[in-house]
């Protein structure tokens, strides 16, 4: 199959799955809990075994370059050599992938909320805190450094929230990556 032809076909899936899936109600989805950096019970360096809580991956192709899918939830895993090294989130798909909104509580400093994609960017940064860095060369992606692990919060132009991926290492901590986003202040941060 071309590179064009799988593209397609991964296409007409997620438009069927966008015409035949209502989207789960909010709390519905497993929790996204920031303080332990888990999406339900998975972390990142778990093995892959563990994704089976979350039942069948939505895109068996995507499995072969380490991407475990989950449209019908909104969420997706990376891995590399059998652990989790990122997963992420969304609340509004703006590659047209065919994910549907997340629909998980999350959970940060003893609270329970619900994000969505009406959450600004400005609600965002009351709740969280400043970032470490905030890039908005496309759209807006914010950067959180906790250590060993980073947080890109994606916000579209409209300041509006589109997803949240949690990644180890932190790719900010890669100096090429640094001048990349232009970014001006010293590693590691000194504030985490």
């Amino acid at each position: 199959m071309s590179a064009r032809s799988a593209w397609l076909e991964r296409l007409i899936r997620s438009f069927k799955r966008s015409m035949h899936v209502v989207p789960p109600p909010p709390g519905s989805g497993p929790p996204l809990d920031l303080d332990r950096h888990r999406l339900g019970d998975v972390r990142v360096g778990d093995s892959i075994d563990r994704l089976g809580d979350f039942g069948p991956v939505e895109d068996e192709a995507a499995i072969a370059d380490g991407d475990f899918r989950y449209y019908c939830r909104g969420i997706w895993f990376s891995a590399t050599k059998g652990a989790v090294d990122s997963f992420g989130v969304f609340w509004r798909d703006t590659d047209r992938q065919g994910f549907l909104p997340f629909a998980g509580w999350v959970h940060f400093r003893q609270e329970s909320f619900a994000l969505d994609a009406t959450t600004t960017e400005a609600d965002f940064v009351e709740r969280f805190g400043a970032p470490y860095w905030r890039d908005r060369e496309r759209e807006i992606l914010l950067f959180y450094e906790c250590g060993d692990i980073e947080w890109q919060v994606e916000f579209n132009r409209k300041k509006l929230l589109c997803a949240l991926t949690i990644i180890s290492p932190p790719l900010l901590a890669d100096p090429k990556q640094r001048k990349m986003y232009r970014v001006t202040r010293g590693w590691p941060p000194h504030d985490v």
